[in-house]
């Protein structure tokens, strides 16, 4: 992994700060403002738990320093073994893995950690000509692929798209919908049919997954027997949204009546349907 370019002086949106005749960082106030802003970013942001695994010391450092900044509880591991064991003992939410670790392979580890804590969400790290491995990492259950060398900002939106669709998970009725993210995918199953009360509450939980980071929708409709003109109202509206932002939202398990309805009213023609959830994650990758 390269070296980071040389950091030039500036503060959190990337302004640099004036600097007099000898050098000097201009005025106080730039600093209290600069505090200000990252007080902000951290009640904004923040909130989760992040295992950073690199057997270079000073990535781990620079990964800990920013994400702590941005409000993080961040801890550290530098092989396969004390990673491990950071996930068993501290159920972290994201594990930044470096899948270039010394005597591990990484898939082998992107595999331990899914085995200990299948709700984790990891991003890989890699090489950027490794496309091999990138797919596969999000084969076997990676949520994301960051190639090296990377940015900060590339980690951090993916890190909070991450951090989002897991706090959304905890927040719509567990009674009406299931979540779950498969390799990248976000992967809702309704429980009941799509009359217009369940339909008006799923097309603000999918608005709030998108502007949340999660492009890529699945809704597995295998409980769903009956899908009214609201139903199909809100997964139109998702899917407009998802294109937008270079995503999808696409079915599957859909029951014959549904079928019929979306052929019907020409839907058929606009969203994808898949027979099963497998081959629908993999049309996504």
């Amino acid at each position: 992994m390269s070296q980071p370019a040389e950091l030039t002086s500036s503060d959190a949106e990337g302004v640099p700060l004036r600097r007099d005749p000898l050098g000097a960082a201009d005025a106080p106030a730039a600093a209290r403002a600069l505090s200000a802003r990252r007080g902000l970013r951290k009640s904004l942001r923040g909130g989760g738990k992040i295992l950073v695994v690199d057997d270079e010391s000073w990535v781990r450092t620079l990964l800990t320093d920013y994400f702590t900044e941005e409000g993080y509880c961040v801890r550290q591991a530098s092989n396969a073994e004390d990673a491990l064991a950071a996930v068993r003992h501290n159920h972290p939410d994201v594990v930044l893995l470096d899948l270039g670790l010394p005597g591990k392979d990484g898939l082998e580890m992107l595999k331990c950690i899914r085995r200990d804590d299948p709700k984790v969400a990891v991003i890989a790290i890699g090489g950027a000509q490794e496309l091999a491995l990138a797919q596969a990492t999000l084969q076997v259950g990676a949520v994301d692929y960051v190639f090296k060398p990377f940015n900060l900002d590339q980690l951090d939106h993916a890190v909070r798209s991450s951090m989002n669709t897991l706090k959304l998970f905890d927040e719509p009725d567990p009674v009406a919908f299931a979540f779950c993210q498969v390799q990248g995918v976000t992967i809702v199953t309704p429980k009941r049919n799509l009359d217009a009360g369940a339909a008006s509450q799923m097309k603000v939980m999918l608005a709030e997954l998108i502007e949340r980071g999660a492009s890529k929708l699945l809704i597995d409709l295998v409980a769903v027997g009956y899908v009214d003109s609201s139903g199909l109202g809100a997964l139109v509206s998702a899917m407009k949204e998802a294109r937008t932002i270079g995503g999808d939202l696409k079915l599957c398990a859909v029951k014959d009546e549904v079928c019929g309805l979306l052929r019907l009213t020409g839907l058929a023609n606009h969203i994808a349907v898949y027979s099963n959830r497998q081959d629908a994650v993999a049309s996504f990758l």
